[in-house]
């Protein structure tokens, strides 16, 4: 998915904005929570490699899932993603013989939303596990290591715009080691905390922030060649969300074989005639008045368009509504968006 920052360049922004410093630690939940550390490279390597990728947020199913999540396109959550890794991350001895530490625990939130677990980090068969999820801001595991380490990746929906009585945050409880983050903290995050001579636990989050798509204005001139109405041109200015010009657009209507009626254009710079895009589509008069002269008196428009010099696929749809009574001149009013998912990028978003 090329439209969005590899998650590895992301790490090297947390890591040189001092991601996890004291100054914003998470708030302990007593006595297991030991002192947060600067980030060890074996526990940055390893989260890096297993961190949410860009295309498993974005997939559209999570096998280990037992609720259906809120669609991460969904802009009425904040979305976060959250990777724990437990045990034995970094080699501080080479003695075999380390005792089994138990790590069954859950992740849960205590907001109107969702957790989805995504990955079960090295788990083995028959001796760790995901328990089926039966409360959609809960999820549990059992879990055990030794000279491994095991590990969970999650998506976190917290319900926007709601007033909560008590501060809201995301809770890890385990046997040896229990942690409490505000969501502030999980917008960028990076730490690792170490639990004992032999193990430790690492930590990856980063808000999913909603992208604002270009969109933008049609407004221009729908010309028949006759008062049929099945054919002629049009034209007009494309504009941004503030009314700006952005650019010019042009083409021709007309009716095929089978009554099908399309249109197609192109858009050029607001300056140079240069083309910029493609258009595509079609139209239909939907006049309900029932005379030779009104009944194509008004209609509608939509398609796609696609820019030619600049990544980019959009859709536009509008009106057409007659100047006069059988008039061959017509205006055209409509919209303009450009299709855009998520970015996982936060650090040029004000939300």
């Amino acid at each position: 998915m090329n439209k969005f920052l590899i998650v590895p360049l992301i790490f090297l922004a947390l890591i040189a904005a001092g991601c996890g410093r004291e100054s914003t630690s998470p708030q302990s939940s007593g006595t297991k929570t030991p002192p947060q550390s600067n980030l060890p490279e074996q526990a940055r390597s390893l989260l890096q490699q297993y961190s949410l990728s860009d295309s498993a947020l974005f997939d559209r199913e999570y096998p280990l899932s037992a609720i259906v999540p809120p669609s991460i396109f969904d802009t009425s959550y904040d979305v976060y993603s959250a990777t724990f890794l437990w045990g034995r991350i970094i080699s501080v001895n080479n003695s075999a013989d380390i005792p089994v530490t138990n790590w069954s625990g859950s992740l849960s939130i205590n907001a109107i939303g969702n957790i989805t677990p995504v990955a079960a980090l090295d788990f083995e068969k028959g001796r760790d596990s995901l328990i089926s999820q039966t409360d959609p801001i809960l999820i549990n595991w059992i879990s055990s290591t030794s000279t491994d380490y095991d590990g969970i990746s999650a998506l976190v929906f917290v319900k926007r715009d709601i007033a909560y009585f008590a501060p809201v945050y995301l809770a890890l409880t385990t046997t040896p080691f229990s942690i409490q983050y505000d969501f502030s903290q999980l917008q960028k995050l990076a730490a690792y905390y170490r639990v004992d001579e032999n193990n430790g636990m690492a930590v990856y989050a980063r808000k999913i922030w909603p992208h604002r798509c270009p969109e933008g204005f049609i407004i221009g001139n729908w010309i028949k060649s006759d008062m049929s109405g099945d054919s002629g041109l049009f034209s007009g200015q494309w504009l941004d969300d503030q009314g700006n010009l952005a650019g010019i657009y042009s083409g021709v209507f007309r009716s095929i074989d089978g009554g099908k009626k399309v249109l197609d254009g192109w858009i050029s710079g607001p300056i140079l005639t240069v083309i910029t895009g493609r258009i595509f589509g079609t139209w239909y008069y939907d006049d309900p008045r029932m005379c030779p002269l009104c009944g194509t008196g008004m209609g509608k428009f939509k398609g796609l368009f696609k820019y030619m010099n600049q990544e980019g696929v959009g859709a536009f749809d509008g009106d057409i509504v007659e100047d006069s009574l059988g008039s061959l001149k017509m205006q055209m009013k409509g919209n303009w968006h450009l299709f855009c998912p998520f970015t996982t990028d936060g650090s040029d978003n004000n939300n």
